[in-house]
């Protein structure tokens, strides 16, 4: 990568060193990243070491990243080392240059940051970030009726779909939502990837799974006040007239926790109606988001405040994506609104060829409409209210909007946004790493206990932080209990089962809960109780066969030990519990 303007020249190499036939161009055994600056007379000097490599692939958040630590001695701190970061971007229609290099969509990266030579950031757009997934758009979105945030990202299944059955025609239909559908799914097997929905049938053989349409915008609240999302543009309908498509109603209800689709009817055009009851549909409760612009959000868990207001530095940050500029303000709109409306916080900009001396400016957001809230486990931003976009929904023209993740990144202070992807329906989504939404709980008085910190498993290296389990604003949390619920019945009795995964039960709930730190509770059916296993002394392991193992011990007679077990997968820290484990409590 060349940076003509300060005559740099950048080579990478991807999980391993940079390894070149030029000595010049050397930096160590182990640069992944090597910074090579050429004098004015042409003359390049000794390559710098800007970060060792290594094959520990980052994934958080949606974002996939390489982080080359550990490089020369910084220029304005020996004491502290270079440093790069390369984020890779799905970008399916990438071409590296020169064409004729192998390995077509490869994509190039592009340099978006350097802090004084010591710290470098890299977006590379490239295909080989792309999932089976076709398509997929932000689960969280704001309500245009009522402002109210939603997110419906705990139903999403990114390995596999939802299952329904029409018991009329015993047709099986699979479902995802904001994502395609996963053909990992034994029934699905034969569905489209890019499809939102599919048909199939388990009795005819000579049936062809049908695409019932796929991801075009995210989801909405409409005029009755229910979340829907569409999924258009599917397999041809019998009358070849139409494309099948498919309707997904949610309505809130608090006590369903996930849920479950339901069909609905399928129209003579081939349109699919399915009906879903889940407390993912309801508004996110004012305890875990912030219309104000005091940039503070306090999780509704732990009591740790978020603090972003160190971010209202009163300059505009910039960041720069296919020759426009974006201007952006934290905690309060921008006081230069380049050509923007008043009240904007993020304004796009471009000089136009017809007039040098002129600029397109466009706002994508404001900040009267402006949330932070937790999103999927992390602290996010939501902003709307930004200029029409040329997609519509139901004849209705999209208005651009914004979502802001906050990644953490101990080795970055406030941190810079940057452009991380822009859908046909004009979602904007940036990625900003700062250390200001790192949560360490030894800080705090009130902190989680043992268990919830980040644990590394010494036989195969992967990190597990079971934290978000604690949320009490998760679907399928029994507030009153404190505590995840699993039923259990037979033909003779039913029983219900209460764990808590970081801190003890709610105390007096159950047969010797005075004691304190009951961290499982067995509740019969005629309402008598017992603790089987308590949150003190409990261990966690990872198991040979890859599956997470909390035990815990108990007082109560026969020895009884509550073992607690989840699916687990070779992904970094947290992505796995906020997708695969919510309301997934059962006993085993």
């Amino acid at each position: 990568v060349e940076d003509a303007e300060s005559s740099v020249k950048y080579y990478i190499n991807v999980c391993e060193r940079v390894d070149s036939d030029d000595d010049s161009m050397e930096c160590g055994r182990s640069g992944g990243v090597c910074m090579q600056k050429v004098t004015a007379e042409g003359t390049a000097e000794e390559a710098t070491n800007m970060g060792a490599a290594n094959g520990n692939v980052l994934y958080e958040n949606g974002i996939i990243a390489l982080k080359y630590t550990n490089g020369d001695p910084c220029p304005t701190d020996s004491t502290k080392e270079r440093s790069t970061q390369i984020t890779f971007v799905c970008n399916k229609h990438t071409v590296r240059k020169p064409l004729n290099t192998p390995n077509p969509g490869t994509g190039q990266p592009r340099l978006v940051l350097n802090d004084l030579d010591c710290t470098l950031g890299f977006i590379w757009e490239t295909v080989h970030a792309c999932s089976d997934v076709d398509a997929s758009v932000e689960c969280a979105f704001t309500s245009t009726f009522s402002g109210m945030p939603y997110d419906l990202s705990p139903l999403t299944e990114p390995e596999g779909a939802w299952e329904v059955t029409d018991p009329a025609t015993e047709y099986k239909y699979y479902l995802n939502v904001c994502q395609g559908i996963s053909n990992v799914h034994a029934g699905a097997q034969g569905c489209p990837v890019n499809a939102g929905a599919c048909e199939t049938s388990p009795t005819d053989d000579s049936f062809r799974p049908l695409n019932l349409g796929r991801i075009v915008s995210r989801p909405s609240v409409n005029n009755e006040g229910l979340v829907e999302i569409r999924y258009m543009h599917g397999s041809q309908c019998h009358d070849h007239h139409y494309h099948r498509q498919t309707l997904i109603l949610f309505e809130c209800d608090e006590s369903a926790g996930r849920g479950a689709p339901e069909f609905v009817s399928e129209s003579e055009h081939c349109e699919y109606v399915f009906r879903w009851k889940t407390k993912a549909a309801c508004p996110l409760s004012a305890s875990v988001i912030d219309h104000s612009e005091n940039c503070k959000i306090e999780h509704p868990v732990t009591g740790h405040v978020y603090d972003l207001t160190s971010m209202a530095t009163g300059n505009p940050y910039r960041f720069y994506r296919d020759g426009y500029v974006y201007h952006m303000s934290m905690c309060g709109p921008l006081i230069e609104t380049f050509g923007c409306p008043p009240g904007v916080a993020l304004c796009q900009t471009k000089r136009t060829n017809s007039d040098p001396e002129g600029e397109y400016h466009e706002p994508l957001g404001y900040s009267a409409k402006t949330s932070l809230m937790f999103a999927g486990g992390a602290v996010s931003m939501l902003m709307s209210g930004g200029g029409d976009c040329q997609a519509q929904h139901e004849g209705v023209t999209l208005q651009k909007s914004v979502v802001v993740k906050f990644v953490c990144d101990p080795d970055k202070q406030i941190g810079t946004p940057a452009m991380y992807s822009i859908t046909n329906t004009c979602e904007y989504t940036l990625t900003w790493h700062t250390n200001l939404v790192c949560y360490d709980p030894d800080s705090d008085v009130e902190a989680v206990e043992e268990a919830c910190k980040p644990y590394t498993d010494s036989a195969d290296g992967h990190r597990y932080d079971l934290s978000i389990l604690n949320d009490h604003n998760l679907n399928g949390y029994a507030k009153e209990w404190g505590g995840w619920e699993a039923k259990h019945s037979t033909s003779t009795h039913t029983e219900v089962f209460y764990v808590s995964v970081c801190e003890p039960l709610t105390t007096g709930k159950c047969g010797g809960g005075d004691k304190g730190g009951v961290g499982v509770c067995r509740v019969a059916a005629d309402g008598t109780s017992e603790s089987i296993g308590q949150v003190q002394g409990q261990t966690m392991s990872v198991t040979s066969d890859g599956q997470i193992e909390l035990l815990y011990t108990s007082d109560t007679p026969c020895g009884r030990e509550a073992v607690m077990r989840r699916y687990a997968a070779s992904y970094p820290v947290g992505r796995i519990f906020c997708r695969k484990l919510v309301d997934d409590m059962r006993l085993v």
